[in-house]
């Protein structure tokens, strides 16, 4: 009897995290897919980095030519010859013009760097969007998984306590012992209900925030394995891929763009200039036919832009103190966060799940003793919220080791999230 009743447990806990028949099951990898193709938001950057190439094209254009055109009626006032007056004549004058502005040398090509610079920075905002969208779905992944088996593992605990009941009340002889130990089961039992239902309503809510990157329609079961002895990291790699973090090269961006601004207000001391081709006819008495050619430039007599061009050294200066900053900033916190990977990961091999399987026989083992009497009551709860308490220990020392996992990924821009086989 012994052996069956270990046998039906051991068949229950293996069929609990069976698929159910019908649900769709999906890797965290095909989660992460799924996620990356329906973002609004990655859309919404990618459409942006588009727009940023065709500010790039527009700003290799020549400025549009210039025409002018003017008409007019011209008379003249009469003349005298030998005293005897003459009536004066009159007629027409018209003129037309063809204008090409042109930019300063080499001005129009900074223009177009600047551009692309701005192009670049759209490019690392959307990599920052991919990133936090990876890492979030990967938390918010294993974080369901995490609630939905703890779920399981709460209703198997309502389920053997239910057993227990209607063991007690089975017996024949009713002692006051045996009442308060029917009180003390059902206490339990209305503590554990409520567990669940809080355990439900977590899931839930995991579930909208994960399905608000995936838009299924109902939930799905996620294949993935727990971890058991954490994955090792060449920290010298790591630390090598500050210098790619996106920050850094957001900042490099944004003084390489400075220091093109600066070369663009040097040139702006040499002015745009315009070259212009002209027509002009007029006709009173005889025509008169004018063809020529001009050229327009400011000249930088007052203005030589040197106040713009001190104000861009400062901008440099202050830009390049603060990568300083930042690339000390991002190593300090990469270090903190190994430490802490490595403390987790310590952890981590204390506690692997297939340890579990133990809990679960010794549990199945006082289930059989206090059914034959030789374990009291009070000695099984303990034994019973030991084994809960443990379950907790598991799942948590898991997700602090996932959530570890990811800061150090984060950090360093990497997108290669490993699961352990």
């Amino acid at each position: 009897m012994k052996n069956f009743y270990y046998i039906f447990v051991l068949f229950f806990l293996s069929s609990a995290f069976m698929p159910v028949s019908g649900e769709k099951s999906y890797s965290v990898e095909e989660i992460i897919q799924i996620a990356v193709k329906n973002s609004n938001i990655l859309k919404a950057e990618d459409a942006r980095l588009k727009g940023m190439e065709g500010s790039v094209k527009q700003s290799k254009r020549w400025k549009n030519p210039q025409v002018s055109a003017s008409y007019g009626v011209r008379s003249e006032s009469g003349s005298s010859t030998l005293g005897i007056p003459e009536a004066g004549g009159k007629g027409y004058g018209y003129s037309v013009s063809l204008t090409q502005p042109f930019s300063s040398p080499g001005k129009k090509k900074m223009g177009t760097e600047i551009q692309k610079t701005l192009k670049d920075n759209a490019g690392l905002s959307l990599e920052n969007s991919k990133r936090r969208l990876y890492y979030d779905v990967i938390f918010l992944t294993f974080s369901y998984r995490e609630v939905d088996e703890h779920l399981e593992h709460l209703n198997e605990r309502y389920r053997r306590f239910q057993k227990i009941q209607r063991f007690l009340k089975s017996r024949q002889f009713v002692s006051p012992q045996k009442k308060m130990e029917k009180v003390l089961i059902q206490n339990h039992m209305d503590i554990l209900n409520q567990e669940i239902k809080n355990k439900l309503t977590r899931k839930d809510i995991l579930w909208k925030r994960l399905n608000l990157y995936l838009e299924f329609e109902n939930p799905v079961e996620i294949r993935s394995s727990w971890y058991r002895n954490g994955i090792v990291l060449d920290q010298m790699e790591l630390r090598s891929k500050i210098h790619d973090h996106s920050k850094t090269a957001q900042q490099r961006n944004e003084i390489e763009m400075k220091k093109i601004e600066k070369k663009k207000a040097k040139r702006e001391r040499f002015p745009d200039y315009a070259l212009s081709l002209i027509y002009s006819e007029e006709k009173v008495s005889q025509t008169e036919k004018f063809i020529g050619a001009g050229v327009t430039v400011e000249i930088p007599l007052w203005n030589r832009n040197s106040g713009r061009i001190s104000y861009y050294d400062s901008e440099i200066q202050a830009e390049e103190e603060e990568l300083k900053h930042l690339e000390k900033k991002i190593l300090s916190e990469l270090d903190e966060f190994l430490y802490d990977y490595e403390n987790k990961r310590k952890i981590l091999k204390k506690y692997p799940m297939s340890s579990l399987s133990r809990v679960h026989r010794q549990m199945a083992e006082a289930d059989g003793f206090f059914r034959r009497g030789v374990l009291d009551i009070l000695t099984y709860l303990e034994m019973d919220q030991s084994s809960s308490d443990l379950h907790e220990v598991y799942f948590h020392v898991q997700m602090d080791y996932i959530a570890a996992y990811l800061k150090v990924l984060e950090i360093t821009g990497q997108m290669n999230f490993k699961e352990e086989k």
